[in-house]
C-alpha cells in the first residue's frame, strides 16, 4: 500500500501489510544499496553516489 509516512507526512512511502495486519515501511533503495555493498563491496560507493541521487526539493 502507498501512504503518508507517519512521521514525514509530506512523504509518500511503501508500506507492506503482513498478514496479521500490521504494516512496515519498506524502501527498495535501501534493499538495492544493501545488496550493491554486498555484491560489489570495491565499487558499491561510487555505484551508489553515481546512480542513486537524491532528488531535489
Amino acid at each position: 500500500m502507498v501512504d503518508r509516512h507517519p512521521q514525514f507526512r509530506h512523504s509518500r512511502c511503501l508500506f507492506l501489510v503482513r498478514t496479521d495486519g500490521g504494516w512496515i515501511v519498506f524502501s527498495y533503495q535501501k534493499c538495492l544499496r544493501d545488496y550493491v555493498r554486498d555484491r560489489y563491496p570495491s565499487h558499491a560507493e561510487r555505484f551508489i553516489r553515481e546512480h542513486f541521487k537524491r532528488a531535489s526539493r
